[in-house]
Protein backbone atom coordinates (compact mmCIF):
# COMPACT_ATOMS: atom_id res chain seq x y z
CA UNK A 1 0.00 0.00 0.00
CA UNK A 2 1.29 3.47 -0.85
CA UNK A 3 1.49 6.03 1.91
CA UNK A 4 -1.25 8.63 1.74
CA UNK A 5 1.01 11.46 2.86
CA UNK A 6 4.28 12.81 1.59
CA UNK A 7 7.10 12.10 3.98
CA UNK A 8 10.83 12.34 4.21
CA UNK A 9 12.68 9.11 5.00
CA UNK A 10 15.64 9.46 7.29
CA UNK A 11 18.08 6.58 7.49
CA UNK A 12 19.14 6.66 11.10
CA UNK A 13 17.12 9.24 13.03
CA UNK A 14 13.97 11.30 12.99
CA UNK A 15 14.35 15.07 13.01
CA UNK A 16 12.14 17.25 15.15
CA UNK A 17 12.23 20.95 14.28
CA UNK A 18 11.45 23.48 16.99
CA UNK A 19 10.61 26.59 14.99
CA UNK A 20 9.06 28.90 17.56
CA UNK A 21 11.82 31.43 16.97
CA UNK A 22 10.78 31.72 13.32
CA UNK A 23 7.54 33.40 14.32
CA UNK A 24 9.17 36.62 15.50
CA UNK A 25 12.11 37.99 13.54
CA UNK A 26 13.33 41.38 14.84
CA UNK A 27 14.97 42.27 11.53
CA UNK A 28 14.43 40.90 8.07
CA UNK A 29 18.13 40.30 7.56
CA UNK A 30 18.57 38.34 10.81
CA UNK A 31 19.05 34.65 10.21
CA UNK A 32 16.27 32.47 11.68
CA UNK A 33 17.16 30.65 14.87
CA UNK A 34 16.10 27.08 15.39
CA UNK A 35 17.09 23.85 17.04
CA UNK A 36 17.12 20.36 15.54
CA UNK A 37 16.93 17.33 17.81
CA UNK A 38 17.15 13.71 16.79
CA UNK A 39 14.31 11.53 18.08
CA UNK A 40 14.81 7.94 19.14
CA UNK A 41 14.16 4.90 16.97
CA UNK A 42 13.00 1.47 18.13
CA UNK A 43 15.98 -0.32 16.58
CA UNK A 44 19.59 0.83 16.27
CA UNK A 45 19.53 0.17 12.52
CA UNK A 46 16.03 1.56 11.98
CA UNK A 47 14.95 4.72 10.20
CA UNK A 48 11.59 6.36 10.51
CA UNK A 49 9.45 9.46 10.24
CA UNK A 50 7.52 11.75 12.56
CA UNK A 51 4.18 13.20 11.49
CA UNK A 52 2.65 15.06 14.42
CA UNK A 53 3.41 16.67 17.77
CA UNK A 54 1.01 18.09 20.35
CA UNK A 55 1.36 21.01 22.73
CA UNK A 56 2.93 18.75 25.37
CA UNK A 57 5.77 17.95 22.98
CA UNK A 58 4.69 14.32 22.46
CA UNK A 59 5.58 13.18 18.95
CA UNK A 60 4.14 10.32 16.89
CA UNK A 61 5.12 8.56 13.71
CA UNK A 62 6.59 5.24 12.62
CA UNK A 63 10.02 3.65 12.77
CA UNK A 64 11.45 0.27 11.90
CA UNK A 65 10.94 -2.10 14.82
CA UNK A 66 13.13 -4.70 16.43
CA UNK A 67 14.39 -7.64 14.37
CA UNK A 68 12.27 -10.79 14.62
CA UNK A 69 12.66 -14.29 13.17
CA UNK A 70 10.65 -14.71 9.97
CA UNK A 71 11.92 -17.96 8.53
CA UNK A 72 14.76 -20.47 8.77
CA UNK A 73 17.88 -18.42 9.41
CA UNK A 74 16.12 -15.15 8.52
CA UNK A 75 15.18 -12.01 10.46
CA UNK A 76 12.85 -9.21 9.42
CA UNK A 77 11.76 -5.71 10.40
CA UNK A 78 8.46 -3.91 9.89
CA UNK A 79 7.40 -0.28 10.44
CA UNK A 80 5.97 0.16 13.92
CA UNK A 81 3.82 3.00 15.30
CA UNK A 82 5.55 4.98 18.02
CA UNK A 83 4.93 7.66 20.61
CA UNK A 84 7.91 9.62 21.93
CA UNK A 85 7.65 11.37 25.30
CA UNK A 86 10.75 13.21 26.35
CA UNK A 87 13.68 10.94 25.62
CA UNK A 88 11.65 7.73 25.71
CA UNK A 89 10.11 6.05 22.68
CA UNK A 90 7.19 3.60 23.02
CA UNK A 91 6.11 0.98 20.51
CA UNK A 92 2.29 1.13 20.64
CA UNK A 93 1.70 -1.45 17.93
CA UNK A 94 0.34 -4.98 18.10
CA UNK A 95 2.07 -7.59 20.27
CA UNK A 96 3.03 -9.44 17.08
CA UNK A 97 6.20 -7.65 15.85
CA UNK A 98 5.43 -8.62 12.26
CA UNK A 99 2.29 -6.42 12.17
CA UNK A 100 3.13 -3.05 10.53
CA UNK A 101 1.60 0.09 11.98
CA UNK A 102 1.66 3.83 11.37
CA UNK A 103 0.57 6.82 13.45
CA UNK A 104 -0.38 10.09 11.78
CA UNK A 105 -1.68 12.48 14.44
CA UNK A 106 -1.94 13.17 18.17
CA UNK A 107 -4.27 15.65 19.85
CA UNK A 108 -3.78 17.61 23.06
CA UNK A 109 -5.57 14.91 25.06
CA UNK A 110 -2.85 12.43 24.01
CA UNK A 111 -5.15 10.42 21.72
CA UNK A 112 -3.30 9.04 18.70
CA UNK A 113 -4.70 7.91 15.34
CA UNK A 114 -3.28 5.92 12.44
CA UNK A 115 -3.64 2.40 11.11
CA UNK A 116 -2.24 -1.12 11.21
CA UNK A 117 -2.01 -3.76 8.48
CA UNK A 118 -3.16 -7.34 8.89
CA UNK A 119 -1.34 -10.30 7.35
CA UNK A 120 -3.34 -9.82 4.13
CA UNK A 121 -2.12 -6.19 4.01
CA UNK A 122 -5.60 -4.79 4.66
CA UNK A 123 -5.49 -1.55 6.61
CA UNK A 124 -7.46 -0.95 9.82
CA UNK A 125 -7.85 2.51 11.34
CA UNK A 126 -6.89 2.66 15.01
CA UNK A 127 -7.08 5.09 17.89
CA UNK A 128 -4.56 4.72 20.73
CA UNK A 129 -4.54 6.27 24.17
CA UNK A 130 -3.46 5.50 27.71
CA UNK A 131 -4.74 2.01 28.36
CA UNK A 132 -6.38 1.43 24.99
CA UNK A 133 -5.77 0.46 21.38
CA UNK A 134 -9.09 0.31 19.58
CA UNK A 135 -9.84 -0.43 15.92
CA UNK A 136 -12.36 2.01 14.45
CA UNK A 137 -15.27 0.18 12.81
CA UNK A 138 -15.87 1.60 9.33
CA UNK A 139 -17.68 0.30 6.23
CA UNK A 140 -15.58 -1.19 3.46
CA UNK A 141 -12.58 -3.48 3.33
CA UNK A 142 -9.98 -1.20 4.90
CA UNK A 143 -9.57 2.15 6.63
CA UNK A 144 -6.98 4.76 7.63
CA UNK A 145 -7.29 7.52 10.25
CA UNK A 146 -5.33 10.66 9.38
CA UNK A 147 -6.16 13.27 12.01
CA UNK A 148 -7.94 13.85 15.32
CA UNK A 149 -8.94 17.07 17.06
CA UNK A 150 -9.34 17.82 20.76
CA UNK A 151 -13.03 16.81 20.63
CA UNK A 152 -11.91 13.34 19.51
CA UNK A 153 -13.33 13.81 16.01
CA UNK A 154 -11.40 11.71 13.51
CA UNK A 155 -11.00 12.10 9.75
CA UNK A 156 -9.67 9.46 7.38
CA UNK A 157 -10.64 7.25 4.50
CA UNK A 158 -12.33 3.92 3.83
CA UNK A 159 -11.39 1.53 1.03
CA UNK A 160 -14.44 0.13 -0.75
CA UNK A 161 -14.68 -3.33 -2.29
CA UNK A 162 -14.58 -1.84 -5.79
CA UNK A 163 -11.30 -0.02 -5.14
CA UNK A 164 -12.54 3.47 -4.28
CA UNK A 165 -11.26 5.57 -1.40
CA UNK A 166 -14.04 7.42 0.44
CA UNK A 167 -13.35 10.23 2.94
CA UNK A 168 -14.83 9.49 6.36
CA UNK A 169 -15.52 11.38 9.57
CA UNK A 170 -16.00 9.70 12.93
CA UNK A 171 -17.74 11.86 15.55
CA UNK A 172 -18.74 9.43 18.27
CA UNK A 173 -15.80 9.70 20.62
CA UNK A 174 -17.28 6.66 22.39
CA UNK A 175 -13.82 5.14 22.92
CA UNK A 176 -12.55 8.20 24.72
CA UNK A 177 -11.76 7.76 28.43
CA UNK A 178 -9.15 8.48 31.06
CA UNK A 179 -7.86 6.41 33.96
CA UNK A 180 -8.07 7.61 37.55
CA UNK A 181 -5.72 5.82 39.92
CA UNK A 182 -3.49 5.94 42.97
CA UNK A 183 0.06 4.71 43.37
CA UNK A 184 1.54 2.46 46.03
CA UNK A 185 4.48 4.79 46.62
CA UNK A 186 4.40 8.57 46.86
CA UNK A 187 6.27 10.60 44.26
CA UNK A 188 7.58 14.09 43.68
CA UNK A 189 6.20 15.64 40.52
CA UNK A 190 8.42 18.05 38.63
CA UNK A 191 5.26 20.06 37.89
CA UNK A 192 3.13 19.70 41.03
CA UNK A 193 5.55 18.92 43.85
CA UNK A 194 4.80 16.13 46.37
CA UNK A 195 2.11 13.65 45.30
CA UNK A 196 0.81 11.27 47.96
CA UNK A 197 0.06 7.59 47.46
CA UNK A 198 -3.38 8.52 48.81
CA UNK A 199 -4.14 11.10 46.10
CA UNK A 200 -6.43 10.40 43.13
CA UNK A 201 -4.48 10.95 39.91
CA UNK A 202 -5.50 11.10 36.26
CA UNK A 203 -3.71 9.49 33.33
CA UNK A 204 -3.70 12.97 31.75
CA UNK A 205 -1.31 14.20 34.47
CA UNK A 206 -3.92 15.95 36.62
CA UNK A 207 -4.40 15.74 40.38
CA UNK A 208 -8.08 14.78 40.59
CA UNK A 209 -8.41 14.87 44.39
CA UNK A 210 -5.88 15.09 47.15
CA UNK A 211 -6.24 12.58 49.96
CA UNK A 212 -7.34 15.39 52.27
CA UNK A 213 -10.15 16.26 49.82
CA UNK A 214 -11.48 12.68 50.08
CA UNK A 215 -11.94 12.67 53.85
CA UNK A 216 -13.10 16.10 55.23
CA UNK A 217 -16.69 14.90 55.90
CA UNK A 218 -15.55 11.81 57.82
CA UNK A 219 -14.64 13.92 60.89
CA UNK A 220 -11.50 11.90 61.60
CA UNK A 221 -9.87 12.47 64.99
CA UNK A 222 -7.10 12.92 65.75
CA UNK A 223 -6.42 14.53 62.40
CA UNK A 224 -4.45 12.18 60.14
CA UNK A 225 -2.52 13.86 57.34
CA UNK A 226 -3.11 10.97 54.93
CA UNK A 227 -5.19 7.79 55.28
CA UNK A 228 -3.93 6.31 52.01
CA UNK A 229 -6.08 5.03 49.16
CA UNK A 230 -6.50 1.29 48.61
CA UNK A 231 -9.56 1.17 46.35
CA UNK A 232 -11.57 3.57 44.19
CA UNK A 233 -14.96 3.43 42.48
CA UNK A 234 -18.35 5.10 42.04
CA UNK A 235 -21.86 4.08 43.07
CA UNK A 236 -23.90 2.65 40.18
CA UNK A 237 -26.98 4.74 40.97
CA UNK A 238 -25.65 8.18 41.95
CA UNK A 239 -22.07 8.17 40.61
CA UNK A 240 -20.78 9.05 44.08
CA UNK A 241 -17.06 8.54 44.63
CA UNK A 242 -16.26 5.56 46.85
CA UNK A 243 -12.92 4.61 48.36
CA UNK A 244 -11.18 2.69 51.11
CA UNK A 245 -8.36 3.75 53.40
CA UNK A 246 -5.13 1.93 54.18
CA UNK A 247 -5.38 2.36 57.96
CA UNK A 248 -8.04 2.16 60.67
CA UNK A 249 -9.16 5.59 61.93
CA UNK A 250 -11.68 6.99 64.40
CA UNK A 251 -14.49 9.31 63.37
CA UNK A 252 -16.33 11.63 65.76
CA UNK A 253 -19.56 10.96 63.88
CA UNK A 254 -19.14 7.34 62.77
CA UNK A 255 -16.92 5.71 65.38
CA UNK A 256 -14.23 3.28 64.24
CA UNK A 257 -13.63 3.15 60.50
CA UNK A 258 -11.91 -0.06 59.39
CA UNK A 259 -9.36 -0.09 56.60
CA UNK A 260 -11.58 -2.61 54.82
CA UNK A 261 -14.73 -0.44 54.92
CA UNK A 262 -16.09 1.15 51.76
CA UNK A 263 -16.38 4.90 52.33
CA UNK A 264 -18.20 7.74 50.59
CA UNK A 265 -16.74 11.18 49.98
CA UNK A 266 -20.00 12.52 51.47
CA UNK A 267 -18.87 11.32 54.89
CA UNK A 268 -20.52 7.96 55.57
CA UNK A 269 -19.67 4.27 55.43
CA UNK A 270 -21.26 2.91 52.25
CA UNK A 271 -20.68 -0.68 53.41
CA UNK A 272 -18.60 -2.10 56.21
CA UNK A 273 -16.15 -4.83 55.34
CA UNK A 274 -18.40 -7.35 57.06
CA UNK A 275 -21.41 -6.20 55.00
CA UNK A 276 -19.41 -6.62 51.77
CA UNK A 277 -18.56 -10.23 52.61
CA UNK A 278 -21.85 -11.19 54.30
CA UNK A 279 -23.29 -13.02 51.26
CA UNK A 280 -20.34 -15.44 51.39
CA UNK A 281 -21.33 -16.44 54.94
CA UNK A 282 -17.87 -16.30 56.53
CA UNK A 283 -17.30 -17.99 59.86
CA UNK A 284 -18.00 -15.86 62.92
CA UNK A 285 -16.64 -13.71 64.36
CA UNK A 286 -16.22 -12.07 60.97
CA UNK A 287 -12.89 -10.24 60.75
CA UNK A 288 -11.94 -7.20 58.70
CA UNK A 289 -10.14 -8.87 55.80
CA UNK A 290 -9.26 -5.60 54.09
CA UNK A 291 -10.30 -4.16 50.76
CA UNK A 292 -7.72 -4.12 47.98
CA UNK A 293 -9.80 -3.33 44.88
CA UNK A 294 -13.38 -2.32 44.10
CA UNK A 295 -15.51 -1.85 41.03
CA UNK A 296 -19.10 -0.63 41.32
CA UNK A 297 -20.66 -2.44 38.38
CA UNK A 298 -23.23 -0.39 36.52
CA UNK A 299 -24.71 -3.41 34.73
CA UNK A 300 -25.48 -5.46 37.84
CA UNK A 301 -25.61 -2.83 40.59
CA UNK A 302 -23.19 -5.00 42.57
CA UNK A 303 -19.91 -4.08 44.23
CA UNK A 304 -17.04 -6.18 42.91
CA UNK A 305 -14.04 -6.29 45.21
CA UNK A 306 -10.94 -8.14 46.34
CA UNK A 307 -9.63 -8.87 49.83
CA UNK A 308 -6.26 -8.41 51.47
CA UNK A 309 -6.49 -11.68 53.43
CA UNK A 310 -7.96 -15.12 52.60
CA UNK A 311 -11.50 -15.80 53.81
CA UNK A 312 -13.40 -19.10 54.00
CA UNK A 313 -16.89 -18.96 52.49
CA UNK A 314 -19.36 -21.33 54.14
CA UNK A 315 -21.87 -20.58 51.38
CA UNK A 316 -19.51 -21.70 48.60
CA UNK A 317 -17.38 -24.13 50.61
CA UNK A 318 -14.13 -22.61 49.30
CA UNK A 319 -11.31 -20.44 50.55
CA UNK A 320 -11.53 -17.02 48.89
CA UNK A 321 -8.08 -15.79 47.89
CA UNK A 322 -6.82 -12.18 47.84
CA UNK A 323 -6.44 -12.36 44.06
CA UNK A 324 -10.07 -13.38 43.41
CA UNK A 325 -12.59 -10.81 42.20
CA UNK A 326 -15.71 -11.18 44.35
CA UNK A 327 -19.24 -9.83 44.14
CA UNK A 328 -21.24 -8.40 47.02
CA UNK A 329 -24.01 -10.74 45.79
CA UNK A 330 -21.94 -13.69 47.04
CA UNK A 331 -20.24 -15.22 44.00
CA UNK A 332 -16.75 -15.20 42.48
CA UNK A 333 -16.70 -12.95 39.40
CA UNK A 334 -13.23 -14.16 38.35
CA UNK A 335 -10.70 -16.28 40.17
CA UNK A 336 -7.14 -14.98 40.10
CA UNK A 337 -6.26 -17.79 37.70
CA UNK A 338 -9.09 -16.75 35.35
CA UNK A 339 -7.95 -13.12 35.35
CA UNK A 340 -4.43 -14.23 34.36
CA UNK A 341 -5.46 -17.10 32.06
CA UNK A 342 -4.24 -15.37 28.89
CA UNK A 343 -0.79 -14.64 30.36
CA UNK A 344 1.99 -17.21 30.34
CA UNK A 345 3.56 -16.91 33.79
CA UNK A 346 6.92 -18.45 34.62
CA UNK A 347 6.74 -17.95 38.41
CA UNK A 348 5.40 -21.41 39.32
CA UNK A 349 5.93 -21.01 43.05
CA UNK A 350 3.09 -18.50 43.40
CA UNK A 351 -0.51 -19.71 43.31
CA UNK A 352 -2.10 -16.29 43.78
CA UNK A 353 -0.72 -13.00 42.45
CA UNK A 354 -3.16 -10.77 44.30
CA UNK A 355 -5.54 -8.16 42.92
CA UNK A 356 -4.56 -4.63 43.82
CA UNK A 357 -6.89 -2.69 41.51
CA UNK A 358 -9.71 -3.45 39.08
CA UNK A 359 -12.00 -1.55 36.70
CA UNK A 360 -14.02 -2.24 33.57
CA UNK A 361 -13.81 -0.74 30.09
CA UNK A 362 -16.98 0.37 28.30
CA UNK A 363 -16.81 -2.81 26.18
CA UNK A 364 -16.86 -4.98 29.33
CA UNK A 365 -13.16 -5.92 29.41
CA UNK A 366 -11.64 -5.95 32.89
CA UNK A 367 -8.46 -4.00 33.60
CA UNK A 368 -6.52 -4.78 36.76
CA UNK A 369 -3.17 -4.87 38.53
CA UNK A 370 -1.60 -7.60 40.63
CA UNK A 371 0.19 -7.53 43.98
CA UNK A 372 3.09 -9.53 42.60
CA UNK A 373 5.24 -9.00 39.51
CA UNK A 374 5.79 -11.87 37.09
CA UNK A 375 7.50 -12.76 33.83
CA UNK A 376 5.69 -13.65 30.63
CA UNK A 377 8.03 -14.88 27.85
CA UNK A 378 5.73 -13.32 25.25
CA UNK A 379 5.64 -9.89 26.89
CA UNK A 380 8.65 -9.82 29.21
CA UNK A 381 8.65 -8.52 32.77
CA UNK A 382 5.19 -7.51 34.04
CA UNK A 383 5.28 -5.17 37.02
CA UNK A 384 2.88 -5.05 39.95
CA UNK A 385 2.04 -1.48 38.97
CA UNK A 386 1.25 -2.19 35.30
CA UNK A 387 -2.33 -1.96 34.07
CA UNK A 388 -3.26 -5.37 32.67
CA UNK A 389 -6.16 -6.60 30.57
CA UNK A 390 -7.89 -9.93 31.10
CA UNK A 391 -7.22 -10.49 27.38
CA UNK A 392 -3.55 -11.03 28.31
CA UNK A 393 -2.02 -7.64 27.51
CA UNK A 394 -0.18 -4.91 29.36
CA UNK A 395 -2.33 -1.98 28.31
CA UNK A 396 -0.11 0.62 29.97
CA UNK A 397 3.12 0.21 31.91
CA UNK A 398 3.45 1.82 35.32
CA UNK A 399 6.15 4.28 34.30
CA UNK A 400 4.16 5.27 31.23
CA UNK A 401 1.10 5.80 33.43
CA UNK A 402 2.89 8.19 35.81
CA UNK A 403 5.00 9.81 33.10
CA UNK A 404 2.76 12.93 32.76
CA UNK A 405 3.61 13.80 36.39
CA UNK A 406 7.35 13.81 35.58
CA UNK A 407 8.38 12.07 38.83
CA UNK A 408 11.82 12.99 40.12
CA UNK A 409 12.35 9.63 41.84
CA UNK A 410 14.24 6.95 39.95
CA UNK A 411 11.87 4.05 40.63
CA UNK A 412 11.17 1.19 38.26
CA UNK A 413 7.57 0.84 39.47
CA UNK A 414 5.47 3.16 41.65
CA UNK A 415 2.82 0.50 42.15
CA UNK A 416 -0.93 0.76 41.56
CA UNK A 417 -3.38 0.70 44.48
CA UNK A 418 -6.62 1.92 42.88
CA UNK A 419 -7.92 2.15 39.32
CA UNK A 420 -11.04 3.50 37.64
CA UNK A 421 -12.06 4.02 34.01
CA UNK A 422 -13.71 7.41 33.53
CA UNK A 423 -15.41 7.65 30.11
CA UNK A 424 -15.68 11.09 28.63
CA UNK A 425 -18.69 9.90 26.64
CA UNK A 426 -19.88 10.56 23.12
CA UNK A 427 -20.73 14.04 21.90
CA UNK A 428 -24.45 14.73 22.44
CA UNK A 429 -26.71 14.27 19.44
CA UNK A 430 -23.94 12.98 17.18
CA UNK A 431 -23.89 9.67 15.35
CA UNK A 432 -21.30 7.93 13.23
CA UNK A 433 -21.22 9.14 9.64
CA UNK A 434 -21.94 6.41 7.03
Amino acid sequence: MKRARNSVRISSLILALSAHALLTLPQAQEAPRYRIRGLETLASNGGGEAFSVNESGIAVGDTLGQLFPCGPGSVCQTPRPFVQRGDTIYDIGADDPSVPGFTYAINNRNLVVGFQLDHSLNSQAYVWGVGMAIPLPTPGVGSIAFDINDRAQIVGLTHTADGLNLPTLDLTGAFDYTLHYSTEFSLTSNRLGPVSDGDVLSSTGRLVRSNAALTPHLNITPVVPDVGLDALGRTPATNTLLFSAEIDVFSRSLGTIQHGDLLSVHGFIAQTNQQLTAAFQPQTPVPDVGLDAIHADLATGEIWFSLEDPLFSQALGILLQPGDLLSSAGYVVRTNAELLAHFTITNPDLQDYGLDAVTKLPDGTLLFSTDESFFDPRIGAVGHGDVLSESGQVVVGNLELVWPFEPLEDLGDFGLDALQVVPRGPLPGVTRMP
